[in-house]
């Protein structure tokens, strides 16, 4: 079951999140193996539920995740829990939780559910494109 949800009252889930604890585990990395096994459980969640959006969180760090297509999900960049907005595109936490909130409440949150094949590794890329 995820940790923490966006929904609304009449349409249900639209955002899911996974937190762990900072100090049980290595800071959050796109490449490291706890990271991918903490965002394959938010893809699962997502898929779950059926929607398009989540993210995972340390409390110290966060990264959102947007599902592109049925196998293909894009993460953040990491997000640390005192990060200020920058002219340069860096955006603090605040900000990132709000443009979820805010494209969670339009009408492209939802995403049709795969199941279990979406995290179990029976999926296998086809062509030059790899799974994500």
């Amino acid at each position: 079951m995820q940790d923490m949800t966006v929904q609304t009252a009449d349409e249900g889930i639209r955002v899911v999140g996974e937190l762990k604890t900072f100090w049980t585990g290595e800071p959050l990395d796109a490449q490291s193996y706890d990271t991918r096994r903490i965002l394959g459980q938010a893809v699962r969640y997502m898929d779950d539920c059926g929607t398009r959006y989540g993210f995972i969180s340390t409390y110290n760090e966060t990264m959102l995740v947007r599902r592109r297509s049925q196998f293909i999900f894009e993460v953040s960049p990491v997000i640390k829990h005192d990060q200020c907005s920058t002219p340069q595109g860096k955006v603090s936490l605040r900000e990132a939780m709000l443009f979820l909130a805010l494209i969670s409440s339009g009408n492209t949150w939802n995403f049709p559910k795969v199941g279990p094949a979406v995290t179990n590794g029976s999926y296998v890329a086809s062509g030059s494109h790899t799974a994500a």
